[in-house]
């Protein structure tokens, strides 16, 4: 007697999912991680450098077209801002990272600047 062991659909779906989703997953958290470091490096300046203010100016330049219709319609743009969290980029939104500089009042009380920027960095995307 030869018994034959069928998958059932739940079986099956969640097997493929396991399986061809697994790889997308993972470059997402290594983006995620990488947005972790980025948020550190920009800490770290801002507590070697002193002038969180100052360190705002740069990225705010550079992403003057993504920032302004955010600042002009904010409401309008809340899932633009959760999409800029997801993007597959190690960098942290501009807004984010413009925002949390310009609200950064004494960089060189910061102990652990890779913990706070987990601890900014997971505020903000729920924020967003």
């Amino acid at each position: 007697m030869i018994l034959v062991a069928e998958k059932t659909k739940l079986e099956y779906s969640i097997d493929t999912e396991i399986t061809e989703g697994t790889p997308a997953r993972a470059m997402g958290l290594v983006y995620f991680f990488g947005k972790f470091l980025e948020g550190r490096a920009d800490l770290d300046s801002a507590k070697v450098i002193g002038k969180p203010k100052v360190m705002a100016e740069a990225p705010r330049k550079i992403g003057f077209r993504r920032l302004f219709p955010i600042y002009k319609r904010e409401a309008e743009f809340r899932s633009y801002r959760v999409l800029e969290w997801l993007q597959l980029d190690p960098h942290p939104p501009i807004y984010f990272r413009v925002e949390r500089l310009d609200n950064l009042s004494e960089p060189q009380k910061i102990r652990n600047t890779f913990l706070k920027s987990i601890k900014d960095n997971l505020k903000g995307l729920f924020k967003g």
